[in-house]
């Protein structure tokens, strides 16, 4: 009896042993997280093509930028992407909160952001929160407004190319508006609209053609498209014989405006002797009235061979101009302003009026052509009295004094009138 309850004993003692911890070996515990902290999973989709944008091509994509942006932090990453990993969730840690706003950028090999989007979410402690995002595209619009098109010509193309994207083809016909005899732009033109994807190196080139499909005239660009406002460029046909206005702008309509243009006659404008600097409001108790002519070629220039015509008035010219020179032609009360004396009659008002200069007389070349509207509409400047108005010194060409967005108000003083402001001669 003795020997079964000591077996008993130590069976039951055995069996203790077996059960207790074994207070030298590690003890497992369920992962807890930081209490602050929850998991994002993140899907970003490509945008579908129906969305209108199908005449562009995928292009191709080279990285991922996600932002996380809450009030306690924030968490961004980067990585470059294959074709198939912009589907792929991403998983991050994020810190807690409500409201957190989630955003994911795509950028093509050129570094454009070329898609965005984003959404807000909360992100609860301990908890997985599903997110996703359809990233949309960044997308310029060019936009081509052509009018006074030579009668040779019904139709033509714009074509962009670039190595990131498909070349981007888009017939037009010309209708009676492109085609308008009207010397000038008068608000009305016939507009083409095209999406172009944000990017640098954009070839942008425009062909006019015939009845029979000949080619007539030609031009091209070279610019980037980035989704916000573009810097201004310049657009020249060759030959030079139609107008266009072309810009390039973002959903929201800020216009960046790329001009080319010809003289009113339908000739093309040489650029060589320009009209910079109009003063046609003096104050009224002087007399100053002038044009200012600027040489941009590096020759110098024998105004004696060309004629200054304003409205029906031709008005001889004399002297020279140096290279990048200037020269005044009119009236002036100050003897600091070294002045071609002429008498000049400028309207201070009305709709608009015209300044040519040509070559003397031929009526086939000219130099240059400026239609003065005195209308803020089309983007000239109102001159107050004694206020001359100034091309822009970065724009002294030709194609830009065409266009009112080149030219501003006057704000520097003229030694010895008091009232009046310019730079005339400099």
């Amino acid at each position: 009896m003795k020997i079964l309850l000591f077996i008993l004993a130590f069976t039951l003692y055995g069996l203790m042993s077996c059960s207790a911890p074994d207070k030298s070996s590690p003890v497992s515990s369920p992962l807890v997280l930081d209490t602050a902290a929850g998991i994002l999973a993140l899907t970003v989709e490509r945008p579908l093509p129906e969305n209108g944008l199908s005449k562009i091509t995928d292009m191709t994509h080279d990285r991922l930028e996600i932002h996380i942006l809450s009030p306690v932090g924030s968490v961004d990453t980067a990585f470059t992407l294959s074709s198939s990993a912009i589907t792929s969730k991403l998983i991050r840690h994020v810190p807690a909160g409500a409201h957190i706003t989630v955003r994911a950028d795509i950028y093509s090999k050129d570094d454009s952001l070329t898609h965005t989007g984003q959404t807000v979410t909360d992100i609860f402690a301990g908890e997985t929160t599903m997110v996703t995002i359809q990233a949309q595209p960044r997308f310029g619009y060019l936009t081509m407004t052509i009018y006074n098109v030579p009668s040779n010509v019904n139709s033509g193309y714009l074509r962009i190319t670039a190595s990131d994207m498909a070349a981007l083809v888009s017939p037009f016909v010309l209708d009676s508006v492109a085609l308008d005899p009207s010397e000038e732009y008068d608000g009305r033109a016939t507009t083409f609209q095209e999406y172009v994807l944000a990017g640098q190196n954009r070839t942008i080139e425009v062909f006019l053609l015939n009845a029979a499909g000949r080619i007539i005239y030609s031009g091209s660009m070279v610019m980037e498209i980035k989704a916000e406002l573009n810097p201004v460029g310049r657009f020249v046909l060759e030959p030079a014989s139609s107008k266009l206005r072309v810009s390039v702008t973002e959903p929201d309509f800020d216009t960046t405006v790329l001009v080319a243009s010809l003289a009113s006659t339908g000739k093309p404008e040489t650029g060589r002797l320009i009209i910079s600097e109009i003063l046609y409001n003096s104050d009224g108790t002087d007399n100053n009235e002038w044009i200012e002519l600027y040489n941009t070629t590096a020759d110098s220039i024998d105004l004696s061979l060309y004629d200054l015509l304003l409205a029906e008035t031709v008005v001889p010219l004399t002297g020279k101009i140096g290279p990048g020179g200037r020269c005044v032609v009119g009236e002036s009360d100050s003897s600091y302003i070294d002045i071609t004396t002429a008498s000049l009659t400028l309207p201070n008002s009305g709709d608009s009026v015209f300044f040519i200069v040509r070559e003397k007389g031929r009526s086939d070349s000219v130099s240059d052509n400026v239609h003065l509207c005195y209308l803020a509409s089309e983007g000239w400047p109102t001159s107050s009295d004694g206020v001359a108005v100034e091309l822009d010194p970065f724009y002294l060409d030709a194609l830009s004094n065409n266009f009112g967005q080149f030219w501003h108000q006057a704000t520097q003083p003229i030694v010895g009138l008091a009232a009046d402001y310019g730079t005339p001669g400099f």
